[in-house]
């Protein structure tokens, strides 16, 4: 499976996807399409960020994208997963393990992960595990570029 970076030609499906997701799982909010068009190019065009696909351009069967920014606490720079879906098997582990390799080129960042909010599968679990990410608290995953101290 082929990781390539996403395109203007996968946003409107991205974020299509991006919403029916949110509407399972956060129904209290308002979708804000524009908001989720222009956040998408900024993501696709920054290359400080994460923002990758599997499958065909315009229509991707399994996506990660990551944001980049400060850390209010800490030195150096975190990358939040605030995206990632497969609707291929196998696909979504591929980002994974790619967003690690490429998050380890990165020496800015201190800590990359996600929070699971939504009730991670045990399968996902596992796999977030094996490819090296800490659970920290009740539901945060990070992965440490330069190690762990726990």
């Amino acid at each position: 499976m082929d990781v390539r970076r996403l395109t203007v030609d996968d946003c409107p499906v991205v974020r299509r996807r991006a919403g029916e997701l949110a509407a399972e799982h956060y129904p209290e909010l308002i979708e804000d399409v524009d908001r989720t068009h222009a956040m998408l190019a900024e993501l696709r065009q920054d290359s400080k960020h994460y923002a990758r696909v599997i499958g065909e351009p315009g229509a991707p069967v399994a996506v990660l994208i990551a944001q980049v920014g400060d850390n209010l606490w800490a030195t150096r720079r975190h990358a939040a997963i605030i995206l990632w879906y497969s609707d291929k098997p196998g696909a979504g582990a591929v980002l994974l393990r790619d967003f690690k390799r490429w998050v380890l080129e990165q020496k800015q960042i201190a800590v990359a992960g996600l929070t699971d909010d939504c009730g991670l599968k045990d399968n996902v679990l596992r796999l977030l595990e094996r490819v090296g990410f800490k659970q920290r608290g009740r539901g945060a995953w990070a992965l440490f570029p330069r190690g762990t101290r726990k």
